[in-house]
This record gives structure tokens, sequence and C-alpha cells, in this order.
């Protein structure tokens, strides 16, 4: 679980952002997806160290 955001919502944040910005479809579509992996772990290791902390109590 990432705080509700679905992989599809990630990945259109970073396309939205960058598409404007980059004009190779194959680039800009490489970025989103790493864009959304990236965000995607942040939001576990997010809520892994929330779960540590109320499971340690």
């Amino acid at each position: 679980m990432s705080l509700g955001f679905s992989s599809e919502t990630r990945y259109a944040l970073v396309y939205g952002v960058t598409k404007n910005a980059i004009d190779s479809v194959v680039l800009l579509n490489l970025l989103g997806g790493a864009g959304g992996l990236f965000i995607g772990i942040a939001a576990m290791l997010n809520l892994n160290a929330l779960g540590t902390v109320v499971f340690t109590r």
C-alpha cells in the first residue's frame, strides 16, 4: 500500500509534470515509470517506518 495512490496515479503525476519538457515519447515513458517506482518505494519505506514505531510501543 502506498498512501492510497495507485501505480497509475504515480505514473500520471510524473508524466504530467514532465510532458512539456521532454519531446521523446519513449524517454517520457521511461522517466514516468522510473518516477512512479521511486515514489512507490519511498511510500512503502515511509509506511514501514510508521509501522515499526507503532508496533514497538
